[in-house]
């Protein structure tokens, strides 16, 4: 805990909202899927650490301690809060991002975005000691570069997009994209989540004006040994023992977690399961999806797809189920860590399909906690973390009848030890949060000696192939992760 807070920081992270929540003593922690990324920070960083972000959970005043850094809120006029993030982020950038669904563009939502990208600007000016690292996260803060870098030229700035970069012909469709380009080339560094990424900021960037900055593949990890901990747990093995059992006797069961978006392809994955039941493949008597769905923006887009969901699922159990005797368990509310873990050592497939989506945590937590090497993921071919799991099963979640023979062929080989699950768990023991950590931060604060990079294949073990740029001094060679 850290003692009396530090006048300046040498590390400031900026996300738009702080995950944060009240624990049982009343105290400021983490809220438990911001563990692993935000938790690894302070023990990975060199001095003094400062996250800055909207209050998320609790109402925060004043600068707080939460282990070994400090929470700073970031507080915005509630009518530019709401045009930025339910009327900019939600409904302009993230359907452009995603390529979900139709983006709206009003000028008074990109107006108070680029107020509260200001607003984050200047915390960030005055939070940050002399030559101090930034660290902002996705595209909620993309314009913050451009101010600040006028504010303080001494910062090093990079940025994190766990979102997708969309192709040129999504972007062109914003109307404050040159203004969003422009930012970009303000900072030191750009971290995507899959060489697409990379490739499309290229092709965004071509022919403009601005040189574009180095480019690095550094998706998000977890906190592995954490998960592993919890999945050697007994009282939580006995959970798991315990929410089987409520799912009927010795039931197939499918686990499916996520965010209420339409990014996610959760009516695709019901409309998948609901599929595979009638072809009879498996027994709808003892077979099961678990669907735990957990708040997101407050749009009527949103209001309007829980509304689809929650009809779909009332469909597939009458038409599948019994009384007292549901196919599909659903539950729209918050899980902590250690029930997450329960549902994954509960499960025999965790379905990770979405549409289009950021680095996949929950697949890379669903492998963690298999210790014995058991149960099986279907990842969607979409999702930029296919090409950190390439042993996975993989679909097209577009592509029902593909999905449904692969979730029965899953189902099928669930509870043999595999090792393509041990392969997986290996490599996100070894990509966890603290090893991505280390390496944004040393690339942001040494930007000439990495550009882009691409996962590539050598001798069964994955490395990174990072190319050159104009603004590298000489080739790079190869760097394994």
């Amino acid at each position: 805990m850290p003692g009396h807070e530090p006048a300046r920081y040498d590390l400031v992270v900026a996300t738009h909202l702080l995950p944060i929540t009240d624990s049982p003593d009343r105290t400021v922690a983490w809220h438990h899927r911001a563990e692993g990324i935000f938790g690894a920070v302070p023990e990975v960083a060199d001095g003094n650490v400062a996250f800055l972000g909207a209050p998320s959970g609790r109402s925060l005043h004043r600068p707080t301690a939460v282990g070994r850094a400090w929470l700073h809120p970031a507080h915005l006029p509630a009518p530019a809060r709401a045009g930025f993030l339910t009327g900019h982020c939600a409904q302009s950038l993230a359907p452009t991002f995603h390529g979900i669904g139709r983006p709206t563009f009003r000028r008074p939502w990109a107006e108070a975005y680029q107020q509260a990208n200001e607003v984050f600007a200047h915390h960030i000016a005055e939070l940050a000691a002399p030559s101090a690292t930034v660290w902002l996260h996705d595209y909620h803060l993309l314009l913050a570069a451009t101010p600040l870098r006028s504010l303080r030229p001494d910062l090093h700035i990079g940025i994190q997009l766990h979102s997708p970069f969309p192709p040129p012909e999504l972007l062109m469709r914003l109307p404050d994209r040159d203004q969003l380009i422009a930012a970009l080339a303000d900072t030191d560094l750009i971290a995507v989540a899959h060489p697409r990424s990379a490739d499309n900021l290229s092709a965004a960037m071509a022919g403009t004006p601005h040189d574009q900055p180095p480019t690095r593949v550094i998706p998000l990890g977890i906190d592995d040994a954490g998960i592993r901990t919890l999945a050697d747990d007994p009282a939580i093995r006995n959970d798991a023992t315990r929410m089987r059992a409520a799912f009927g006797h010795n039931p197939t069961t499918f686990l499916s977690m996520g965010r209420l978006d339409a990014a996610q392809g959760i009516l695709q994955r019901l409309d998948a399961f609901d599929a595979l039941l009638a072809t009879g493949r498996l027994d709808p008597a003892r077979t099961v999806l678990a669907q735990i769905l957990t708040a997101s923006d407050r749009t009527d887009d949103a209001v309007q797809l829980r509304t689809r969901i929650e009809q779909t699922i009332a469909r597939i159990n009458g038409r599948h189920g019994n009384v007292g005797r549901p196919v599909v368990h659903y539950q729209y509310r918050s899980v902590d860590m250690r029930e997450t873990v329960a549902l994954y050592l509960a499960a025999d497939v965790l379905l990770a399909t979405p549409l289009a989506s950021g680095t996949d945590l929950t697949a890379q937590e669903f492998v963690a906690a298999r210790t014995d090497n058991t149960g099986r993921l279907v990842l969607s071919e979409l999702n930029p973390t296919s090409a950190q799991l390439p042993e996975a099963y993989k679909v097209n979640p577009h592509d029902v009848e593909t999905t449904i023979a692969t979730m029965a062929t899953a189902a099928a080989h669930a509870h043999t030890a595999s090792q393509a699950i041990a392969a997986m768990r290996e490599r996100v023991a070894h990509n966890d949060a603290a090893h991505q950590t280390r390496q944004f931060l040393t690339a942001v604060r040494n930007p000439l000696e990495v550009t882009s990079v691409r996962p590539v294949r050598r001798h069964g073990v994955d490395a990174e192939l990072v190319s050159h740029s104009h603004r590298t001094q000489a080739p790079t060679p190869v760097v394994p992760t």
